[in-house]
């Protein structure tokens, strides 16, 4: 039982890979729009 508690609360965290990039606007992307399309 406890097992299976501890995937139901981990898996969540686990599934969801969050990596943030920092975009520097002009070094990255010449422009503002530019960076914001590069991000999706």
């Amino acid at each position: 039982m406890k097992k299976i508690l501890s995937l139901i609360v981990l898996l969540p965290l686990l599934a969801q890979p969050n990596f943030a990039q920092i975009i520097n606007v002009p070094a990255d992307q010449p422009t503002i729009q530019a960076a914001i399309n590069a991000s999706s």
